[in-house]
């Protein structure tokens, strides 16, 4: 009898602990499936010091892809789960740049405008990657809207003016495109991608000589890609000119 006892108390306490485990799986918007196929819970996560949730939350991300979605976003938006706003910021910053989901930047500029505002390096990764976001999913105009208010709050902004230019580029707005890019090289003279789009702007905007300029400037900044130089419609107006010859000579010599 005290060993039937004894196995229904050790049963019960399985079921309790299984219960708890389960009522926590859930409370954290994570599905059993997704656990059994990644192992990574978040039961323990209140308890853990500031950084460690933060490494946790990306590699839940990198771990489980879309199916973390659901427990980001409650991360983002619940304070009884997660009450740091750099770590909701952490959140959303994971959703954003390895899931494509715009949502936790969207709730916290909603619901946390005075933060963000507070802090200015916030504000500016804040619209980067919305802009950057905006780029994957070919809504170009958009893209350029974001990229105008970080170069609007820092002027002197690289990434700022990089990708506002080629914002511009795929507008096929090339004036203001080389214009962007121009202020990119500037501030940062020997970025060969800002040298090479630089190139790209003016070939299609018919200033051949510039673009060839910029075309090697980009080579010798660390540019070793020839087969897609040599495919890049946006060089064709440079094809037959010597100088893009020469500089695909040195491109290939030095690959």
């Amino acid at each position: 009898l005290a060993a039937l006892v004894e196995s229904r108390e050790g049963e019960t306490v399985l079921k309790k602990k299984t219960n708890s485990f389960l009522h926590g799986l859930l409370r954290w918007r994570i599905n059993p499936e997704v656990y059994s196929l990644v192992g990574i819970q978040f039961n323990d996560y209140s308890a853990l010091p500031f950084a460690a949730r933060r490494r946790k939350i990306f590699q839940y991300a990198r771990a489980a892809g879309g199916n973390a979605i659901p427990t980001l976003r409650a991360i983002v938006s619940r304070d009884a789960l997660e009450p740091s706003f750099l770590v909701k910021y952490a959140a959303a910053r994971a959703l954003m740049t390895q899931l494509s989901d715009r949502w936790g930047f969207l709730f916290l500029q909603a619901s946390n405008p005075e933060l963000v505002l507070k802090r200015p390096e916030i504000s500016r990764d804040l619209l980067l990657l919305q802009g950057l976001s905006f780029v994957r999913s070919r809504e170009y105009q958009s893209a350029a809207r974001e990229f105008r208010k970080i170069i609007e709050e820092f002027p002197f902004d690289f990434e700022g003016h990089y990708h506002l230019g080629f914002s511009y580029l795929l507008l096929k707005n090339y004036t203001q495109a080389i214009y962007h890019f121009e202020v990119a090289r500037r501030i940062n003279p020997k970025d060969e991608l800002t040298l090479y789009n630089l190139a790209c702007a003016c070939s299609l905007a018919g200033r051949l000589e510039k673009a060839l300029e910029a075309l090697d400037a980009s080579v010798e900044a660390g540019f070793k890609d020839p087969d897609h130089l040599e495919n890049d419609r946006d060089l064709d107006p440079l094809r037959e000119l010597d100088g893009y010859k020469r500089i695909l000579e040195k491109c290939n010599a030095d690959e």
